[in-house]
């Protein structure tokens, strides 16, 4: 009963991430290779081992990345990414979204001194990292493991700096994130919510 559930969830789902790209953006060569079907069954197998609708949302919006046109030369990652976010759970979700959200426009490169420029440090304080935790309203245990499992992914990273009596714990999005984002077409003016 369970796996009937998540399955028609999940072709659901599929479906309006479908009619959200549209027909005349869909690479219909692709749909039917061999390439597809693998990451087909990849992406229906992990919405199966899941009772998460936001992770479900975000297997088909991976997977409908892949057949968009516009992705065609970054579809090899669709598989990496969809291994990469299997173990995400809905808070893990919101808040890489919330951290992606504050950090949207980061730039390409940084200054490794704070007098010579913006470091990754500056940036990620700049960005509102402090209000973050307070925004998801979570406890320390539920951000600090949640931030940990989004750093496991290669969605954040640590942010480590030269500052006297620094502890730790800031991270900065990667660009592995930035790409995954842009794949399944969240752009930076985008306010949806899996």
């Amino acid at each position: 009963l369970f796996r009937e559930d998540r399955l028609a969830t999940y072709i659901s789902t599929f479906n309006d991430e479908i009619d959200n790209l549209g027909k005349s953006k869909i690479d219909w060569g692709f749909i039917k290779s061999g390439e597809f079907s693998d990451l087909f069954v990849k992406a229906t197998d992990n919405s199966l081992k899941t009772r998460f609708r936001e992770r479900i949302q975000l297997n088909c919006k991976i997977l409908v990345g892949s057949i968009s046109v516009e992705n065609v030369h970054q579809r090899n990652f669709g598989e990496d990414w969809l291994i990469l976010v299997a173990d995400l759970n809905p808070v893990d979700i919101m808040l890489g979204l919330k951290i992606y959200e504050q950090q949207k426009n980061r730039p390409t490169e940084f200054s490794l001194d704070s007098s010579k420029g913006q470091t990754e440090f500056d940036f990620v304080i700049e960005s509102g990292w402090h209000k973050l935790q307070g925004a998801c309203q979570l406890d320390d245990v539920r951000f600090q493991t949640s931030l940990h499992k989004l750093s496991r992914a290669g969605m954040i990273k640590e942010v480590v700096g030269m500052i006297v009596n620094y502890v730790g714990g800031r991270y900065i999005i990667t660009p592995t994130f930035q790409s995954l984002m842009n794949f399944i077409h969240f752009r930076a003016n985008h306010v949806v919510m899996f």
